[in-house]
């Protein structure tokens, strides 16, 4: 997939499932194909990465990844006057499905730091898991999508072909109860201010090759996520 890291494209792999039937384990099988996937993609990819559960942690570190930490963005609910213009999508219906892959086709990407430009990926997530949290903001042309729980927003993608404030997004989405606001990417673009930074759990995200972000607080766009 194509990628934005530090402003410059680059192109890297990302595996994304592997599975053995019960009667061909324990021969080597999934890391020798592990192993001949990497080599045909190693040499037009700038590096590999993936999101694996704990039981596969071993298997990952011996086909030579690196487990890494990630951290999202918290802040406390800014305090602002509710705009209307905001309205939820039902990909139920055959137009809503078009304009969300539209826009997900022209968009830019959601961070110069660490962003990630596929339609198909995104089109999977937001017809799946997210397909309850999108809205169309009219008056800035954007997608959030965003879930409210508990006094928390949390943020998985905004979508555009260009990337207002926070200041701008947040009227068309608060709501008095919000506390807090969390976002599952980078927020470069947003021009947040102050925030904090909390430690991702359960994305299990392991790393191959050169990295140039890896050490730093980063987060892989939730929507990145194969």
């Amino acid at each position: 997939m194509d990628m934005t890291i530090n402003g410059a494209k680059r192109r890297v792999a990302q595996i994304s499932a592997i599975a053995t039937l019960p009667d061909y384990r324990r021969r080597g099988l999934s890391l020798k194909l592990t192993q001949v996937a990497m080599d045909w993609a190693r040499n037009n990819h700038d590096f590999f990465f993936l999101f694996a559960d704990e039981d596969a942690y071993n298997f990952y570190k011996e086909c030579g990844f690196r487990l890494t930490d990630e951290y999202k963005v918290r802040i406390s609910a800014p305090r602002t006057v509710a705009r209307l213009g905001s309205a939820k999508l039902d990909l139920q219906r055959t137009d809503h499905v078009e304009k969300v892959y539209r826009m997900a086709s022209d968009r830019e990407p959601v961070s110069n730091i660490l962003g990630v430009s596929n339609n198909k990926l995104f089109m999977f997530w937001c017809l799946s898991y997210l397909k309850e949290y999108i809205h169309y903001v009219s008056e800035l042309d954007i997608l959030v999508l965003y879930k409210r729980e508990s006094g928390l927003v949390t943020i998985f993608d905004i979508v555009g072909t260009a990337m207002p404030s926070f200041a701008e997004i947040y009227p068309y989405i608060c709501h008095q109860s919000d506390e807090a606001v969390e976002f599952l990417f980078m927020v470069d673009k947003l021009k947040l201010g102050e925030f904090d930074h909390v430690r991702v759990e359960g994305n299990g995200t392991h790393l191959f090759g050169s990295f140039p972000l890896e050490g730093t607080l980063i987060v892989f766009p939730f929507t990145s996520h194969a």
